[in-house]
């Protein structure tokens, strides 16, 4: 799959940014972003998908509350069942980076079609974005 550009000019200079756990950095948040609102969500159904050791766990709930905390004011961070469901409570589309794995790339793009992501971005963390990759 590949990120398409802005669709139906639903993209905004203010269009918040949706971090997932493993794009908490300033590589992703800073930069030309650094003037968007983060949102940030604790999912209940992602974190029981998988078994993870107590203490992993731990580090990414800590992650999340901490870069909640040092983003201040741009940050929300919603607990929800479903990350569906928190950005519908959001009650905005949000901009996303690629995310990490195939899974959850197929997700934001089914996102995408429902309105609730308003464009999927190149991943800063990578030297390629996935299409690029591909060639």
């Amino acid at each position: 799959m590949s990120v398409a550009a802005p669709t139906l000019g639903l993209m905004s200079d203010d269009t918040p940014l949706w971090l997932f756990a493993d794009q908490l950095g300033p590589a992703v948040h800073g930069g030309e972003h650094a003037h968007r609102e983060v949102l940030l969500v604790e999912a209940t159904s992602a974190l029981a998908k998988r078994r993870y050791h107590r203490q992993k766990l731990h580090i990414v709930l800590s992650a999340l509350r901490h870069a909640q905390r040092d983003l201040g004011g741009r940050a929300t961070l919603l607990e929800a069942d479903t990350y569906t469901d928190a950005l519908r409570r959001f009650k905005r589309p949000v901009l996303v980076h690629e995310p990490t794995s195939h899974a959850a790339e197929q997700f934001v793009h089914r996102l995408r079609d429902k309105g609730l992501v308003a464009d999927i971005l190149p991943t800063p963390t990578f030297a390629l974005s996935r299409k690029d990759f591909r060639g």
